[in-house]
């Protein structure tokens, strides 16, 4: 009897064009710092808004479904560690995924310029909402980060997810797999593994630069 062919594992691969180096990531926060100026100027909420996605983005890596559906009372700011909670990740899976000192500010930040357009911050309400208060669609947020590369100049074909691809390799190079399986939510260190391959040219230089 002839034994069954083994399945090929299938793994992903992030490329490098998937990532936000250093030079667009500050082009990037720089044109969304800007439009929420603008929008505190000009009364327009949408624009501090997608100022706080982008930031929310970048300093966490949360999927788009994950950030569409964060309520005011997932925003966990305490006086040391604070914590973005994830109710419903992948799988249905919770997690906390810890922020650093400066996203903390700004989700303080966002909070309060809410207040002043009007909206309530009930544990339960929406972070990211309508005029009405209602959950805007991931398809909303997907545009809303479109629109912010276009206000950055950036041509590059970026996608919301991108943001959840720069976190990690900017996180791994600091720190290790397990650090960033847990702040993703993976359930595989093998599914963090693909971003190893996007740090080599950072090992090559601290490599270069042991005991000098």
């Amino acid at each position: 009897m002839k034994s069954e062919p083994k399945k090929k594992s299938f793994q992903w691969i992030v490329s490098e064009d998937k990532v936000l180096w250093l030079k667009d990531n500050k082009k990037l926060r720089e044109a969304c710092r800007n439009m929420k100026t603008e929008g505190l100027k000009k009364h327009k909420f949408h624009l501090i808004r997608d100022w706080f996605m982008v930031e929310l983005g970048l300093f966490t890596g949360l999927r788009v479904m994950e950030v569409q559906n964060l309520r005011v009372s997932d925003l966990l700011i305490r006086d040391s560690l604070s914590s973005i909670h994830v109710r419903r990740g992948k799988g249905d899976k919770k997690r906390d995924v810890w922020i650093n000192t400066e996203l903390k500010h700004n989700c303080i930040e966002f909070l309060v310029i809410r207040k002043q357009f009007k909206f309530t911050n009930n544990p339960e309400d929406f972070v990211f909402c309508s005029s009405s208060g209602k959950s805007i669609t991931t398809r909303c947020l997907q545009k809303a980060f479109q629109r912010c590369l276009d206000q950055a100049g950036i041509i590059a074909h970026y996608t919301f997810h991108c943001m959840r691809h720069t976190y990690a390799t900017f996180l791994l190079d600091l720190s290790n797999l397990r650090v960033v399986q847990e702040q993703l939510g993976h359930s595989s260190v093998k599914t963090t593994e693909i971003y190893t391959s996007l740090i080599q040219k950072s090992v090559k230089k601290s490599l270069e630069k042991i005991y000098k």
